[in-house]
């Protein structure tokens, strides 16, 4: 199955989602979304590296 590309806003959510709330649903919501569209977030890094500004506190 293949998913339609995904608006860069959407993804920057879904990074602020993961590395930066406090809550851990939403942290959970946003890491299901990344791992749905692009099968892991280190995939979805290399798509977008500009993003690791975001990741920067856990994936070095």
């Amino acid at each position: 199955m293949t998913l339609e590309a995904v608006p860069l806003k959407l993804v920057e959510t879904w990074f602020w989602m993961v590395f930066s709330c406090n809550e851990p649903a939403v942290k959970k919501a946003g890491r299901v979304n990344i791992e749905k569209h692009f099968g892991s977030i280190a995939t979805a890094l290399k798509q977008y590296p500009n993003l690791q500004q975001h990741a920067r506190k856990t994936v070095q």
